[in-house]
């Protein structure tokens, strides 16, 4: 039976059987998938052992820090994509390029979610909206595309 994957932040899976008991249950947690389980589609095919790895068979490198180049970005000091005055989040994607040539591996943000700005940006009030002179949810998702 082809199942339909919601393109949400997780997707779940069942599996009908004969036997009331399942034999397999999958939970697939993240950004939507685009593995080999998946067709051209979007609905799940017969997922194979091998097409599923250990999170202890990744190796990740915890030492990349120590040589990497940190840059702080002030969002509302940065770069103003619709000149209203205020840095936002389409400036700072703009600007990648000249960050990049720098020589900076990973950008420092800053509190940029919504908040009443009584602690600088640190008393946040919605963990799922922006500061509105910042931009967007949207906007947030476009700098992290082009990052």
């Amino acid at each position: 039976m082809r199942q339909p994957l919601n393109r949400t932040t997780r997707d779940e899976v069942g599996i009908m059987v004969d036997d009331p008991r399942p034999d397999a249950a999958l939970g697939l947690e993240g950004t939507p998938h685009t593995g080999e389980a998946i067709d051209d589609d979007g609905f799940l095919v017969e997922p194979q052992a091998e097409d599923f790895k250990s999170a202890r068979q990744a190796k990740p490198n915890p030492d990349w820090y120590k040589g990497a180049v940190f840059y702080e970005v002030l969002v509302r000091a940065f770069s103003d994509s619709n000149g209203d005055g205020t840095g936002d989040l389409r400036g700072l994607a703009s600007r990648l390029d000249y960050l990049e040539w720098l020589g900076v591996d990973c950008l420092w943000l800053p509190p940029f979610y919504a908040s009443p700005l009584r602690d600088g940006g640190y008393d946040i009030s919605d963990f799922r909206a922006v500061l509105p002179e910042f931009g967007t949810v949207e906007d947030f998702v476009y700098l992290l595309e082009e990052a």
